[in-house]
């Protein structure tokens, strides 16, 4: 479940940094794929990785808070294991799809 929350925060900032980078430079579409294929694997991955980290931190805050409001003892703790579970399974899960990945990220080159 923790996975899904931050997948949905960090496609909804993806999205959201597109928008604004679209609206503030008005770039057309062939300007926005030229853009998106110019960015290398490495750095569209290092990108999303970013992307991933801060969707984590925003809900790891939102579960510390539901953590203090439920009454644990300790919430600072469960909040740090809530999120290196959820980054263990997010490293495993990439390496499981490693290929699937990379093959969805080449397809933007197209």
């Amino acid at each position: 479940m923790g996975m899904a929350l931050v997948s949905i925060v960090t496609v909804g900032l993806l999205s959201l940094t597109f928008t604004l980078k679209r609206k503030i430079t008005k770039m057309n579409d062939e300007e926005w794929t030229k853009y998106l294929q110019s960015i290398s694997r490495k750095n569209m991955t290092a990108r999303l990785y970013v992307f991933f980290i801060i969707g984590l931190v925003v809900i790891g805050a939102g579960v510390h808070w539901a953590f203090g409001v439920i009454g644990f003892e300790k919430p600072m703790q469960m909040t740090i294991l809530f999120g290196v579970f959820t980054i263990l399974y997010a490293v495993i899960d990439f390496a499981k799809n490693e290929s699937v990945i990379r093959q969805k990220l080449s397809m933007l080159k197209k």
